[in-house]
Parts: structure tokens; C-alpha cells; sequence
């Protein structure tokens, strides 16, 4: 069974880690591999991005990106800690259009999207990490494999064109993780029951 399980897993993790790690593509705003950090606030868990700029692209002044679909988003808790980046939210924002070029992506109706709007006036070439992180806090403690959206500038011709890339969501816990803590909570329930029951039994002898 165990054998049949790790060849199965195997090639998920694969897809998951190609997923996560972007396309390879031009004039891309992208998800920083590996960079996203969670921790415990009030309300629940604050969610932490870095994302970058490839080397055949540009960030100017009104330039965005957008992370699709975060689920279980606590309202205002959206945030970029680098004064050069404004944080607000959307409801849908399927496709990205600029110049003559578009993104689609699929967007879920219900499900806010975090958006992040350059407003410095030095322009960003690339490649680089942006300063800073990006995030918000979410209710959700499941993470799934979501879509981010961006317009930034080619570094041949100065136009702007759009992009998109993978990085982590937070989603709902899984079916069968639900069952499997409600499992081991009533397993554990039975086990501190069968304790108690058998120390109120008399004594024998």
C-alpha cells in the first residue's frame, strides 16, 4: 500500500513544485519560489508573499499585480510594508489587459483578490525581489495552488503588457483532513471516557 501511495506522490509533488515555482515567460511580475511565511494573529493567520520582476521587464509608476482568489480574507488586513506599494482588494478580476497584450485567469465570484500598485517614481528593472512583503491575514488554515495576475513593462520598447504565474492560497482544509481530526478527536474522546468509567468502578477483593 505504501509503495502504491509514494508513486503516486511522487509525480503531485512534481506538478505541485512546477506550478508554484511560475512559468518561464517574458515581462513577468512573479511569486518569489519559497517565500511565503504564516503566522498566528488575532483573527487568525497573517500570510506573508515576496514577489519579483524578471530580467526582461520593468516596474513603473501604476503598474500592479494581483493575487487571485485569497480565500478566507479578513477584511482590511490586506498590506505591503514597502511604502512604495499600495495593498487594496477586488472582487472579480478574471482578465488583465494592457497594452496589447491580456491575461486570463479563472477568478472565483465570493473570493477576494488582494491587488498591490506601485506608486514610487524610480522605475524597477529586473530581475529583482520587490522590498518588502505582501499578504493579508486569512480564517483559512488549508493552502492550495492560486493564480497572480500582473502588468508591467517590457524593457524592449517600454510597453506595458500583462503576465500571470502560480503562487500559494489559502483554501479549506480537505474532505478527508476534516474527518481525520474529527477521528482522532473521538478516538481520543473514547480513550479519556473508557479512563474515567473505569476509575469509578468498586474495587474487587
Amino acid at each position: 500500500m505504501l509503495r502504491v501511495f509514494w508513486r503516486i506522490a511522487a509525480p503531485v509533488a512534481a506538478i505541485v513544485f512546477i506550478g508554484l515555482a511560475g512559468p518561464v515567460s517574458a515581462n513577468s511580475i512573479l511569486y518569489e519560489s519559497n517565500s511565503l511565511t504564516k503566522a498566528a494573529v488575532s483573527g487568525g493567520t497573517k500570510w506573508s508573499y515576496q514577489f519579483n520582476v524578471s530580467g526582461d521587464a520593468t516596474v513603473q509608476t501604476n503598474d500592479y499585480f494581483v493575487l487571485v482568489d485569497f480565500g478566507g480574507y479578513v477584511p482590511g488586513s490586506v498590506f505591503a510594508t514597502d511604502p512604495n506599494w499600495v495593498a487594496s482588494t477586488v472582487g472579480l478580476t478574471g482578465t488583465v489587459t494592457a497594452g496589447s497584450s491580456s491575461s486570463t485567469v479563472a477568478d472565483s465570484a465570493g473570493l477576494m483578490n488582494l491587488v498591490f500598485t506601485y506608486k514610487g517614481s524610480a522605475t524597477l528593472t529586473g530581475p529583482q525581489v520587490f522590498a518588502g512583503t505582501f499578504g493579508a491575514v486569512t480564517t483559512l488554515t488549508g493552502e492550495g495552488v492560486g493564480s497572480v495576475l500582473g502588468v508591467d513593462h517590457s524593457m524592449t520598447g517600454n510597453v506595458p503588457e500583462t503576465n500571470s504565474g502560480a503562487a500559494p492560497v489559502p483554501v479549506p482544509l480537505p474532505m478527508t483532513a476534516n474527518m481525520g481530526l474529527s477521528l482522532i478527536a473521538c478516538v481520543g474522546g473514547a480513550g479519556i471516557w473508557r479512563r474515567w468509567k473505569s476509575s469509578r468502578q468498586p474495587a474487587l477483593g
